[in-house]
């Protein structure tokens, strides 16, 4: 994997959300939340041949399976998404293009949802890893 290669490949060129401030490339994510909104963040990780087989899905379906996974999660607490960051670890058999059809899946649902990338990470693994941390809002007065 060429790591900066891949952040090149799979970089916005805009954010959907006017509160996103500073999004992929850097270190880290900066966000200024609507104060009259509560934050939901919910994770899901899924590992090769546990949750998902490449012998009968594709890089896409793996990517927009991960995502919905954590969609739901938001949707449990009766939140709308807003942002999405990506962990892969991968071995090297794994191509950068590969992963990038990984982020298409993802990005073809999160685009439903008007949903922004704005961070992650990339490792080196022994098996292709996926996890996805999302984050929503939910009107302060909806929750319990």
């Amino acid at each position: 994997m060429d790591e900066f290669n891949f952040i090149k490949a799979i970089k916005p060129k805009y954010y959907k959300h006017s509160s996103v401030v500073k999004g992929i490339g850097d270190d880290g994510a900066i966000i200024q939340p609507n104060y009259s909104q509560q934050l939901v963040i919910a994770t899901d990780t899924m590992v090769e041949n546990i949750h998902f087989s490449l012998e009968y899905m594709s890089f896409e379906d793996v990517g927009y399976r991960v995502l919905a996974a954590n969609l739901s999660d938001l949707a449990a607490m009766g939140s709308q998404p807003l942002y999405y960051i990506v962990n892969i670890s991968s071995s090297n058999q794994v191509s950068n293009q590969e992963l990038v059809r990984i982020m298409n899946g993802m990005k073809e649902l999160a685009d439903s949802y008007k949903m922004d990338l704005i961070g992650g990470d990339t490792t080196s693994s022994n098996q292709l890893v996926v996890t996805v941390t999302v984050f929503g809002q939910v009107d302060q007065n909806k929750r319990d």
